[in-house]
């Protein structure tokens, strides 16, 4: 061809050469159109990759809102519920109080009883120690009453068995004189009357065991008699 346009017309050159020209830029153009969807290609891939990602993102979204969702039921569920342990609890409290308070006040009346029963037991063994003293006292004036009763019982046996043995000693005269003083005012002494001594001629004038023992057991009159006229043995 080239021959052929070297020894034809000169027109044929320039049209191959325009040819030449056009195809170089259809090439140029196509690799440009090329290099563009190659763009697009890439563009469109990452819009997909991105799309992709971003449905991944809304599906996540999504769960976390239905999460969301889910957790807000069960924490107002659980607020409902803490609200009523709280009434109950306040409701509790009160009645926690009310209880403190009559507790305090029992407490308060139980120690008032406490320090009344403690002052009545004290007055209790005040009065107790008291009624002990005056016992005491009773007893050690009893058993001084029963000592004296046998002091005199004793002194008063003792007298008679002196006076026993002073009366036997005495002989029948001076028991007779001693009868007939005791006798004052006509009172019989031992069951003998004033003068009847006197008053016998009887052999047997000796006084009778019996007034012997009337004088023995009235030892306070024989002493008096015998204090104020000592009688003489014969």
């Amino acid at each position: 061809m080239a021959a052929a346009g070297e020894h034809g017309d000169p027109d044929d050159g320039d049209a191959l050469a325009a040819w030449e020209a056009r195809a170089s830029e259809l090439r140029a153009s196509r690799d440009r159109l090329a290099a563009r969807g190659a763009e697009v290609e890439a563009a469109r891939r990452d819009g997909e990759a991105r799309r992709a990602r971003a449905e991944a993102t809304v599906a996540m979204n999504e769960g976390r809102i239905a999460r969301a969702e889910a957790d807000a039921v069960t924490l107002a569920t659980r607020e409902g519920a803490l609200l009523t342990e709280r009434e109950q609890l306040g409701a509790e409290s009160a009645l926690a109080a009310r209880r403190e308070e009559e507790a305090a006040s029992a407490l308060g009346e139980l120690r008032l009883a406490d320090a009344a029963a403690r002052e009545r037991l004290a007055t209790a063994e005040r009065d107790a120690v008291a009624t002990r003293d005056r016992l005491r006292a009773a007893d050690e004036r009893l058993r001084a009453a029963d000592r004296s009763d046998l002091e005199a019982r004793l002194g008063r046996d003792a007298l008679r068995e002196q006076l026993l043995v002073e009366l036997a000693g005495l002989g029948e005269l001076g028991l007779r004189r001693l009868i007939a003083e005791a006798s004052v005012g006509g009172v019989p002494v031992g069951g003998v009357p004033v003068g009847a001594g006197d008053a016998s001629d009887d052999a047997s004038t000796r006084p009778s065991t019996t007034a012997m023992a009337a004088l023995a057991a009235s030892p306070t009159t024989v002493t008096t008699v015998t204090t104020r006229r000592p009688s003489k043995r014969p």
